[in-house]
């Protein structure tokens, strides 16, 4: 939470992160295996926050490992309350550990280490987790009573498709010097359409409060927004992820081609698309590149309008900064900027707010350039000398 601070000093942050190591890698350890999973967590959340991708992920498949070997994550039955708070800790940790680290598999393009996270329930609400309560107000008498655990479950929901997508990135990329038409033609697509399908799926199963397209009288509480704004970005994101192959093919396509006696490439502007002799994998692959563009254009819009830079202790810091955090923010914007530079180097492009997009893409990650002198900060001016 002190990344988020302007007046908390990171060598304050990185000696509480040295605290917490030598604490946690003590054979003279006296706390409870439930603390020292939560020390290991708040970690790799740390080592997330500061750029430092690769520890986090093999920090995080230890604490995933140490859950399996403490039998912490099969616990379902409760006789007590006190046995049901500690249930519910250990499907919370095995949860938020499974989301980091899918997280982190779609940064570094690596396949997930879990293959089933849901082979561990998911949680349920205790009294304590409404956000009436947790907000100090009265509890409500009728009607949806949100709770921050529905937040957690969608994303837990959410990322259990990472699998799916990092394997049809896989399956979906052409190869320098290849032909993309016969790449195109010999894609089996239906892992891409199922995932689509879930995703779909996923969004319309959502409760209203956490959903962007529905009217909700606690849409003004500070958690509610914070959450909604947050899981649509997320969202957002891999629904870019899984669109961008083909995205990427419909590039290729447009590109002079070896394959043919002329070079002309497969698809031009003045092709139509509705020819007979066109295979309908073509109207596909344009469809699904235009969405993508409009994504990528939707997700710039969405952190530019939640982004109020970093809080100063004031009282008007629980209103601001509604939405995803700029650790998150800086792989989503590099992401967007490539998918809009692919998009108006294909034909009929046709999104007219790519521009935009692409001024506000620029603009926000300088803007995170003078967050913080560390590695996000790089990141941030990397990624945009690269665009």
């Amino acid at each position: 939470s002190g990344l988020r601070y302007h007046q908390v000093d990171e060598a304050y942050l990185q000696s509480l992160f040295n605290h917490a190591q030598r604490m946690t890698n003590s054979p003279d350890w006296q706390g409870t295996p439930w603390v020292r999973v939560q020390c290991l967590f708040l970690q790799c959340q740390y080592l997330n926050a500061t750029g430092k991708s690769k520890q986090a992920w093999a920090l995080i498949g230890y604490a995933i490992r140490t859950m399996q070997a403490l039998g912490l994550q099969p616990q379902t039955n409760a006789h007590n309350g006190r046995e049901r708070q500690q249930r519910e800790l250990g499907r919370r940790l095995w949860h938020s550990a499974i989301i980091l680290e899918r997280m982190l598999a779609l940064q570094l393009g690596l396949p997930p280490q879990v293959s089933n996270p849901l082979q561990v329930h998911l949680p349920t609400h205790l009294d304590t987790d409404y956000i009436d309560t947790v907000s100090g107000g009265a509890p409500k008498s009728s009607g949806d009573r949100p709770s921050i655990i529905e937040f957690l479950i969608a994303c837990a929901r959410l990322y259990t498709h990472v699998e799916e997508i990092t394997a049809w990135e896989s399956e979906a990329r052409i190869r320098p010097d290849t032909c993309a038409a016969k790449k195109l033609l010999a894609l089996d697509l239906s892992p891409f359409l199922k995932t689509d399908a879930l995703l779909y799926d996923w969004q319309t199963s959502l409760p209203s409060f956490l959903r962007t397209d529905e009217t909700f009288e606690l849409a003004d509480d500070p958690i509610v927004r914070r959450q909604r704004h947050t899981l649509h970005a997320r969202y957002l994101y891999l629904r870019l992820r899984l669109y961008r192959p083909l995205l990427a093919l419909s590039l290729a396509l447009s590109a002079k081609c070896t394959c043919r006696s002329n070079k002309h490439p497969h698809m031009s502007e003045t092709d139509p698309s509705s020819s007979v002799n066109s295979p309908i994998l073509v109207t596909i692959v344009r469809d699904t590149s235009l969405k993508c563009a409009t994504i990528a254009a939707d997700l710039a819009d969405l952190i530019e309008e939640t982004e109020d830079g970093l809080l100063d202790g004031g009282p008007d810091d629980t209103w601001r900064s509604a939405g995803s955090p700029y650790w998150e923010n800086v792989e989503y914007l590099y992401a967007c900027g490539i998918v809009i530079l692919a998009a108006r180097l294909c034909p009929s492009s046709g999104v007219a707010q790519l521009k935009r997009a692409w001024t506000r893409i620029i603009s926000l990650l300088t803007r995170y350039e003078g967050f913080r002198a560390g590695e996000y900060a790089r990141l941030a001016r990397l990624g945009r000398n690269t665009l």
